[in-house]
């Protein structure tokens, strides 16, 4: 491993199982019939000594970068190493020690959570966030500068649901309009995945065999997948700034941000399920975390406490919100699962804090073009572009 490596290390690998005995637990969870998840980690449990080698080369590539965002990006890859160490630590022994170094990592690598976003939510006045006169507008320049990518998508209405053969084909056509497939960029099914990922450095889009869109989903789905995480990767590989190819020690809550930001520019409203999945997610991180004054919470707390709210929010009455409690549970569960990847599950407070940077990157994204940003300025390579502009 050299200067100018490829940094790709990422955690979620290890914290993940078997989607089939997951669906299994979910459902014996929500009908009551299990008092918490109980999850495998089989990479986590066999991985012993595997990262000494990538430990060392990072080391090695600290002491030589000569520059400190290097340096910085470097000790960002082996921050994530050491949380994946740290969650096998609390697999073989849960004790508050080894509780603190995977929090520790997980704010070292994520970021402190922000409790005053949070209060935002749950009393409603995150809405001052919203400018609608900048998404009609940001909306205009995405439908032009990603016209190739809408314009592979069929004209259909939402109940026809494509499959996944049929998303693979029309992402293909995506990633030609887009001018991607020249540099070998490619979607395929996944038999393993159970959500859609861009993976930079095989040049793919894995669609999971299961995943069912309608055409507007397919839209967000794409403007998200290609035409922000794909279209980054690739200028970032084109750069000759080392930075911009390994990725910005804080990239990843702008790209996601932005990301969210262009789904919701392309429907032309926030009032869709791409923006109120990462409300829904920090909602589900505080409640773990007791930023709303009370005890840290495990998983199964966090689901009690988290479906009320999700319910509130999707609602506009109380009439409306009785009937939308099983959605609300099913939402809350998949974003205590994402919350609590890597654990056990029953440890409060000790959650992967990742889902969090979703919602607070797309409040930097917002106040981006806000002051001004370009879009095309955004795409460059895989950096903070959210600073830019003051």
């Amino acid at each position: 491993m050299i200067i100018g490596m490829s940094v790709s290390f990422d955690p979620l690998v290890y914290f993940d199982d078997d989607r089939a005995d997951r669906e299994k637990v979910r459902g014996r969870f929500l009908d009551g019939e299990m008092v918490s998840p109980v999850f495998d980690y089989p990479k986590l449990d066999e991985l012993y000594d595997s990262l000494a080698e990538q430990k060392h080369a990072l080391e090695r590539a600290m002491r030589v970068a000569g520059n400190e965002a290097l340096e910085d990006i470097y000790a960002r890859e082996l921050a994530e190493i050491h949380l994946v160490e740290a969650a096998q630590k609390l697999r073989e022994q849960d004790s508050p020690e080894n509780r603190e170094s995977f929090m520790a990592l997980n704010r070292r690598i994520f970021g402190d959570f922000r409790r005053e976003l949070f209060v935002e939510i749950l009393d409603g006045s995150y809405v001052r966030h919203l400018d609608e006169e900048l998404i009609k507008r940001l909306g205009r320049v995405a439908r032009e500068r990603f016209s190739g990518i809408l314009w592979a998508v069929p004209e259909t209405d939402e109940t026809m649901k494509y499959d996944a053969e049929a998303i693979v084909y029309i992402a293909n056509m995506a990633f030609s309009a887009e001018g991607l497939v020249e540099n070998g960029w490619k979607a395929e099914i996944n038999e393993l995945k159970s959500v859609s990922t861009i993976d930079s450095g095989e040049k793919v889009l894995w669609i999971p065999r299961s995943l069912r869109r309608n055409a507007e989903e397919l839209r967000r789905l794409l403007i998200h997948e290609i035409g922000v995480h794909a279209r980054r990767a690739q200028n970032a590989e084109e750069s000759e700034d080392e930075v911009l190819k390994l990725g910005e020690v804080d990239y990843l809550p702008a790209e996601e941000g932005l990301g969210i930001l262009l789904e919701c520019a392309v429907v032309g409203n926030y009032d869709n399920p791409s923006f109120m999945r990462v409300v829904e997610r920090y909602i589900v991180a505080g409640l773990a975390l007791g930023a709303d004054g009370e005890k840290p919470r495990n998983a199964a707390q966090t689901f009690a406490a988290a479906w009320p709210e999700i319910a509130k929010l999707l609602s506009k009455s109380e009439e409306e919100k009785a009937g939308l409690i099983e959605e609300a549970k099913e939402k809350a569960y998949a974003h205590v699962e994402n919350a609590f990847r890597g654990t056990n599950l029953r440890m409060p407070g000790v959650i992967f804090m990742r889902l969090k940077i979703y919602y607070e990157g797309l409040l930097d994204n917002i106040e981006y073009f806000e002051r001004g940003g370009d879009l095309e300025m955004a795409l460059r390579g895989k950096y903070n572009h959210t600073r830019l502009v003051s």
